[in-house]
């Protein structure tokens, strides 16, 4: 799924965090019904992006 930027696993009452990027409501809807048809999938919860308030950043491993 070429949509998908990002997957987590997380604890909490989600197992999978994933981000992706679709082109408008209708990609996002698809791409909803191409998640949903996965073995294994129950439920799909999205959480559109209002604002992004910090762009991603690259952290040396040096740092950590």
């Amino acid at each position: 799924m070429p949509e998908v930027e990002s997957c987590d696993h997380v604890s909490g009452p989600m197992d999978v965090v994933l981000t992706v990027r679709a082109r408008d409501l209708a990609g996002l809807s698809a791409l909803r019904e191409r998640m949903k048809a996965i073995p294994g999938v129950a439920t799909i919860t999205i959480a559109p992006v209002l604002k992004n308030h910090l762009a991603s950043r690259v952290i040396p491993v040096d740092a950590m």
